[in-house]
């Protein structure tokens, strides 16, 4: 019978079910008492809306309300079982245990207990768990509203007219006559009480009928969670963030790792995958790369745990090159959260057309933007710009990045989760604007680099090191859009990054950026673009003492300067040939090439080249022939130059030299204030190589001063630099290395050492610096 029964008919048996007349339904409804006698007697079908709001109104369960819609349409047949008033909803349970978020939970418990507050809105992108923040707090929060504690999910409502009609439908309120808001405010308005109302995105313009509702009710409040705020005057916005990651350019032990939010996450979920399965030392970086990669979303991670059954972490990792592809699961889900794409997807139809288009454009900026210069790469006025992306923010599909310490921009920078990141650039790469955009986005940063380039060897060179720090993974993308789009350009750009590499000490980076420009132009004619790469690609393949790529580079280096007819680049080639016998011991050699290039350079008039070549000299002399009388004035000159043209690391490397010099005079508070002088400017300019050389300086000084385990740590965190970097000491560095070494293994017992060096090793290298440079001792001295 309910298979063949005309809608009209069934909404007629529903309505008298519920004791409404055709006036009440039709209020309730939000239509014209016409349209529903018309309705009813089959002379006219209901839209889409209006059969929604219909079915909210008779009652029906939030999973039949598209069932009923497309009965009413024609599509699909009568429900099996008829709706009737609905009974009180309550939260969903879970069956796995919360990881993490005692900080949210307290600090939503404190607002939502405090007498002001009475609309709170958990926000943050899809994945991040607001769901279960809330579910969490009304658990813990139950005795408090006595009125009760009432769950709506609103993720079925599509007009934002069913807000009412869903809060109705959850607290199970009688059918009546009158506007629903007056009876919902006549039920609610007793004793304290709650509603949970999740899901609040799409039907944010139903605010204003629940801010009225909070009006009429004293003792109501709301806890909302949305990936848009409602814009409401009262409301208290509490964003809820991924979940929190350890260090990730210096992870610490396993013990402390796994205390991390994204790691317990990882752990928990892929244990109830596979029981066996154990975060070890073998495996731990990849499993911390994976929660990295996953922008520490909770439902991405939960996601990824899952696959642990067939994937190892390290297998795992490699298939998150495609992310959206991969994470899918989860059937117990709401659909929209079964994949990671889909529940991106649910945000992305929210946006406007305008909206969606700039949103795609953004997504070619990797590790975020400022204002201006994602107008001039998505070639918008800076206003629009200024409108799209602080709504792009409301929806929490951008996010504003904290403020860096290393950075004086007072202008703000948007940041995308890597994650939505890559539904963005799917979105562009589907349409006909992916290209003029990546070019523009190249082109700008290459630019960039280009300005900056100058200044890495002058007074402005820390600030332009933090620039493109800041830039550097917008600078990784231009880069590798020019190689496969301009040629000429990514070699240029290449060259002229060589030097933040160098002082960055990013070697192997550089080396592969640097190799695969000069590659991808070799059939670009001879010119200086080239011979400046040339010279970047030769100083990398130096400094990591490989010997044979070195030797080819500069033949390379010195037939490209001879064809050019260039006396600058064949005194680097010079210098470059001096550094690489200095590399492999040949200290003899060594010293008569820095001689060499020390003459042309002066006749030159480079004295940047000229300060360079006097340090080398007397580092050799200095340091490791240990003639301080000769060395000293050698070294002196340099410092003084650098000074003189205002050259930050310069002076670091020349202070260094000195402090190293004097220790073979026995000058050891003259150690102590070169190296700690030299350590400041190099920790400010990130130089990790002159950071690891200074650490190892100022444990000589902690011998010393009797303190042999913080010269562990020192040398522990030097020795650290050294891997991560993967840049080998000369034979000369490593025999002085290993004497110092000896004499601070010996003045501890096997598991003092053990202890120092694995402290040293693990700690934040900031804490470890700021030890060598005396500010942990103040802080003491402060009480």
């Amino acid at each position: 019978m309910t298979a063949t029964i005309p809608f009209g008919r069934w909404l007629q048996q529903q309505r008298k079910k519920l004791d409404l007349t055709q006036a009440e339904l039709a209020q309730q409804a939000g239509c014209a008492l016409g349209t529903l006698r018309n309705i009813e007697t089959g002379s006219a079908r209901p839209s889409k809306q209006l059969a929604a709001r219909l079915a909210m109104v008779l009652g029906g369960e939030q999973e039949q309300v598209a069932a009923i819609v497309a009965f009413a349409r024609g599509t699909g047949p009568a429900p099996a079982v008829l709706p009737a008033a609905n009974a009180r909803h309550g939260a969903p349970t879970h069956l796995t245990g919360m990881i993490g978020r005692e900080r949210e939970l307290a600090e939503l418990r404190g607002m939502l207990l405090r007498p002001d507050v009475r609309l709170v809105t958990l926000t943050g992108p899809g994945g991040t768990g607001k769901t279960r923040v809330a579910v969490e707090s009304i658990a813990l929060l139950e005795s408090s509203f006595p009125g009760g504690v009432w769950f709506v999910d609103l993720a079925p409502v599509s007009d934002p007219a069913l807000v009412l009609a869903a809060i109705a439908q959850a607290v199970a309120l009688p059918r009546g006559a009158g506007p629903l808001l007056a009876q919902l405010a006549e039920a609610l308005r007793g004793d304290a009480a709650l509603l949970l109302l999740d899901n609040f995105e799409q039907v944010v313009d139903g605010g204003a009928d629940v801010a009225a509702l909070l009006g009429a009710c004293p003792r109501l409040k709301a806890l909302t969670t949305s990936r848009i705020a409602l814009g409401l005057m009262g409301e208290h916005e509490l964003p809820i963030p991924p979940l929190g990651l350890p260090d990730r350019a210096r992870l610490p032990p396993l013990p402390q790792l796994t205390q991390y939010e994204a790691i317990r996450l990882f752990r928990a979920r892929a244990r109830a995958a596979r029981p066996s399965f154990e975060i070890t030392a073998e495996n731990a970086a990849a499993v911390a790369e994976i929660c990295y990669q996953l922008d520490g979303l909770p439902l991405a991670i939960e996601l990824a745990a899952a696959r642990i059954k067939l994937f190892p972490p390290q297998a795992l990792l490699a298939k998150l090159d495609r992310r959206l592809a991969f994470l899918t699961g989860g059937r117990d889900r709401p659909s929209r959260q079964q994949t990671i794409r889909s529940t991106i997807e649910w945000s992305y139809r929210l946006l406007a057309p305008d909206e969606r288009r700039m949103f795609q454009k953004i997504g070619v900026f990797s590790g975020g933007a400022t204002l201006d210069m994602i107008a001039e790469v998505c070639a918008e006025p800076q206003a629009q710009v200024d409108a799209i992306v602080f709504a792009l923010v409301s929806h929490s599909l951008l996010y504003v990045l904290p403020p860096r310490s290393d950075s004086p921009e007072i202008n703000p920078r948007i940041g995308m989760l890597e994650t939505i990141r890559e539904f963005a650039l799917e979105r562009l790469d589907a349409g006909d604007e992916s290209a003029p955009t990546r070019r523009r986005h190249a082109r700008a940063y290459a630019a960039m680099v280009r300005q900056g380039q100058p200044q890495l060897l002058g007074p402005e060179q820390a600030a332009w090191l933090r620039r493109l720090n800041i830039e550097h993974d917008n600078i990784r993308v231009a880069l590798a859009w020019l190689l496969r789009d301009d040629a000429a350009q990514a070699l240029a750009m290449a060259g002229e990054l060589a030097d933040f590499w160098k002082v960055r000490s990013l070697f192997e980076e550089g080396r592969r950026w640097l190799d695969a420009a000069l590659e991808a132009s070799v059939a670009l004619p001879l010119d200086r673009t080239r011979i400046h790469a040339l010279h970047g690609a030769l100083m990398m393949a130096v400094d990591q003492a490989d010997v044979p790529r070195a030797t080819d580079l500069a033949e390379q280096h010195v037939a490209a300067a001879r064809a050019l007819g260039d006396p600058r680049y064949l005194a680097e080639s010079l210098a470059e040939m001096a550094q690489l016998a200095y590399t492999v011991g040949r200290l003899d050699r060594a010293e008569e090439l820095f001689r060499e290039a020390l003459a042309d350079f002066r006749a030159l008039g480079n004295r940047e080249r000229v300060a360079n070549m006097l340090l080398n000299i007397g580092r050799i002399v200095g340091v490791h022939r240990c003639d301080a009388a000769v060395a000293t004035p050698l070294l002196s000159e340099s410092l003084a130059i650098y000074e003189q043209i205002g050259y930050p690391l310069g002076v670091a490397m020349a202070s260094l030299c000195l402090a190293s010099t004097a220790i073979h005079t026995g000058d050891i508070a003259q150690v102590q204030r070169l190296g700690r002088q030299a350590l400041g400017l190099a920790w400010e300019l990130g130089n990790q190589v002159q950071i690891a050389f200074n650490l190892t300086t100022q444990a000589v000084v902690s011998i010393h001063a009797g303190d042999p385990a913080q010269a562990a740590r020192f040398y522990a965190a030097a020795e650290a630099i050294f891997s991560a970097v993967a840049m080998p000491l000369s034979p000369s560095e490593q025999a002085t290395h290993d004497r110092w070494r000896a004499e601070v293994v010996a003045a501890l017992d096997g598991r003092q050492a053990a202890a120092a060096w694995a402290e040293g090793g693990s700690a934040p290298l900031a804490q470890i610096v700021a030890e060598a440079l005396g500010h942990s001792q103040q802080r003491t001295a402060r009480g």
